[in-house]
């Protein structure tokens, strides 16, 4: 049992996978916004390098992640997913 689907047993290993990935986006996401602070055409280059490097790495953006949830079990990955992204 690799604890990936598991609905009613969550392995404190995947919530800590989810968390630092989400985490990692958030960070990628964020130079991004800082970048448009300093200069929009920076921060739109930095956007594109941030979502590339979200999908390249698969880590998870709460916009991203709520169109795969389909079982109510599943939504502490959104609550973890939204607080490893503003954190």
């Amino acid at each position: 049992m690799n604890g990936n689907t598991v609905v009613n047993n969550i392995d404190i290993m995947d919530f800590v996978n989810v968390l630092r990935k989400s985490v990692f986006a958030g960070m990628f996401i964020g130079i991004a916004c800082w970048g448009y602070l300093v200069n929009p055409v920076l921060g739109v280059f930095l956007f594109c390098v941030g979502l590339i490097g979200v999908i390249k790495y698969n880590l998870f953006l709460f916009t991203g992640t709520a169109g795969f949830i389909y079982e109510w079990e599943e939504a502490w990955l959104l609550v973890v997913c939204l607080f490893g992204n503003l954190v």
